[in-house]
């Protein structure tokens, strides 16, 4: 019996030419999974600040860590899209506007004059440093900006160095760590323990008479989270937890001293950027509005200039005022001077 001979089976094998359009087309493929995956980097980041970064040691590292390094998985993926998916090229684009804008903190608001018949306030904060890297510098910053009231921290004897001869007019009171430079008399000052036996961390209340209104002004210096993170390093985890609880009650304890009804301005020296829980607890609670949020432009960064990278990165220093006040303008000033940029705002009493 003849057995049939098997069909011969055709198999069709890709072409040379057509060899470079599949490889094409598996990155294509590759890429567009990759880009929608590195979306998981700034959605974490946003879930942290939205959660509260103090409640985990995870949120508390992230809170000092640059922003930037949320957008470095899009930033990779820019080139090899553009040559292989262009057409999906918005989707890293996308997250790159998301990064450098909402979770940098970038602010941009028009810039607003008052009216001449309306008596305006220009005041500082500065932490110089104890005038340590460059005292002349700070004096010439302090010239440049010319401010009203100029609150500072770490500035102890710094009266007596080259800054003194910026404040010539001014009156002076230091107290503690905390120095305050007033073209109006300084009125009832008094020095607020922070953390009870350590000087460095004391707020410094006083008052001034302007546009026929009492004004209370605190200058503020609160925990440094520096020797936490240090010890993160070295293994300890439990101490960066606990640092921060001790930071959000140095800010609660401020919000019991702010008058119910006075004009107050709160300006110093936070250590603790805008997603934290310290200011949204000042925010909040202490119904204080940020003038850099309210009237900056870009991202304020006051922080971290003599680091690695050497340039500006965390917004740590800032100015907050009652709902009395109205903020026409706010900026910061270089890190010559000193380890922090100053932050200066424009102010006028609205109610």
């Amino acid at each position: 019996m003849a057995i049939p001979a098997r069909p011969v089976e055709w198999r069709s094998y890709p072409s040379a030419h057509s060899q470079p359009r599949i490889r094409a087309r598996r990155w294509r493929r590759r890429l567009t999974i990759l880009a929608l995956l590195q979306f998981l980097f700034p959605a974490l980041a946003t879930l942290l600040q939205l959660y509260g970064p103090e409640r985990t040691t995870f949120g508390i590292v992230v809170l000092y860590l640059p922003s930037w390094i949320w957008g470095l998985p899009a930033l990779i993926l820019l080139l090899p899209m553009l040559r292989y998916a262009p057409r999906k090229l918005g989707l890293p684009i996308i997250s790159l506007l998301w990064v450098a804008g909402p979770l940098m903190g970038f602010c941009w608001h028009t810039s607003i004059s008052p009216s001449h018949s309306i008596p305006t306030l220009r005041i500082m904060t500065y932490n110089v440093k104890w005038g340590r890297r460059n005292p002349q510098a700070i004096a010439e910053t302090i010239r440049r900006f010319h401010p009203d009231v100029l609150v500072m921290q770490d500035s102890a004897n710094i009266l007596n160095s080259p800054v003194q001869g910026a404040l010539h007019g001014y009156y002076t009171k230091t107290l503690y760590q905390c120095s305050v430079a007033s073209r109006y008399p300084i009125l009832n000052a008094r020095s607020l323990s922070l953390s009870p036996g350590d000087p460095n961390y004391h707020a410094m209340q006083f008052q001034i008479r302007f546009d026929k209104h009492l004004v209370t002004i605190f200058s503020v210096h609160l925990l440094s989270p520096r020797w936490a993170l240090l010890d993160l390093i070295k293994g300890h985890t439990d101490v960066l937890q606990e640092d921060a609880r001790h930071r959000l009650a140095q800010a609660t304890g401020l919000l019991k001293l702010l008058p119910s009804q006075e004009p107050t301005i709160v300006a110093g020296d936070f250590n603790s950027p805008p997603a934290s829980l310290v200011c949204r607890i000042l925010e909040r609670e202490g119904r204080l509005q940020d003038a850099f949020s309210k009237a900056g432009r870009g991202y304020g960064y006051t922080y971290g200039q003599y680091l690695l990278p050497p340039f500006p990165f965390l917004r740590i220093d800032h100015i907050f005022t009652s709902p009395q006040w109205q903020i026409y303008n706010c900026q910061t000033g270089d890190g010559v001077g000193s380890d922090h940029c100053p932050v200066v705002a424009d102010l006028a009493l609205v109610s």
